[in-house]
């Protein structure tokens, strides 16, 4: 009997009814150390395979019953080298959960960080141009040490907008998330004059606003916690297995 419980990653569900995923990945060097809270000795790394594995899994499961929407982005945060992200992999084609994984596979590890850039340029022209519904950020607590001032500037001004008469300052911002919505202004007028997107274009009902999660890797963190909360998402921690005494 299927259920009607959304795709889990790392615990936090998505929705049911479809959703467009950007996930913002911590690739430095620290996700290639062993997972200790695997018994395999597998790392931080093949952890995040078997969830995305297990995540896209569940959406074809939903996708073959009925006709929704998922699609999953990559935006990665590390290294010298800012990332621009990829375009959105559809979950609704043969083939593109392997192409998903194929990519992940294929990423190497690489030291420093580029939060400045991932979250004060390329985070919100990248949601406003796929029109993301759930951001998903995993990593450890770097982003705590070096990257709070830029996150948290940058989700604050985006979740702070004002529906209208936005200041000089907010105006870009503005003009991106008004973007970001405007597919789907028409869905909820009559069928007839529903707007009709192409495959690739095809959205999951309308998000109130886009939602953003946090995933912890390896220790606690509490700025990944408020900005989970800002992002009016859900705070998950993936801690090493307790010793037994």
């Amino acid at each position: 009997m299927p259920n009607d419980y959304g795709p889990m990653f790392y615990g936090v569900e998505l929705p049911e009814n479809g959703a467009r995923l950007l996930l913002v990945i911590d690739t430095s060097k620290s996700m290639g150390r062993k997972d200790s809270a695997r018994t395999d000795g597998g790392t931080r790394w093949d952890t995040l395979l078997d969830e995305v594995t297990g995540m896209t899994d569940q959406m074809a499961e939903i996708i073959a019953r009925r006709r929704v929407c998922y699609t999953v982005s990559l935006l990665y945060e590390g290294g010298d080298e800012p990332h621009a992200g990829t375009t959105p992999f559809d979950l609704s084609k043969p083939g593109t959960a392997k192409a998903l994984l194929t990519e992940l596979r294929g990423k190497t590890f690489t030291s420093g960080g580029s939060f400045e850039h991932t979250f004060g340029e390329t985070l919100w022209p990248l949601v406003s141009k796929q029109h993301i519904t759930h951001i998903i950020y995993l990593g450890d607590n770097d982003i705590g040490r070096y990257g709070e001032t830029p996150a948290r500037a940058a989700l604050t001004a985006w979740y702070n907008l004002p529906r209208k008469n936005p200041t000089a300052d907010q105006r870009d911002l503005f003009r991106l998330k008004s973007a970001w919505w405007e597919p789907w202004k028409g869905w909820r007028r009559p069928t007839a004059k529903r707007p009709v997107f192409r495959s690739q274009q095809r959205l999951p009902p309308p998000p109130r606003d886009v939602v953003f999660h946090a995933i912890a890797i390896g220790q606690k963190s509490p700025f990944l916690k408020e900005m989970a909360d800002l992002g009016h998402g859900e705070y998950v921690e993936r801690l090493p297995a307790k010793r037994r005494k």
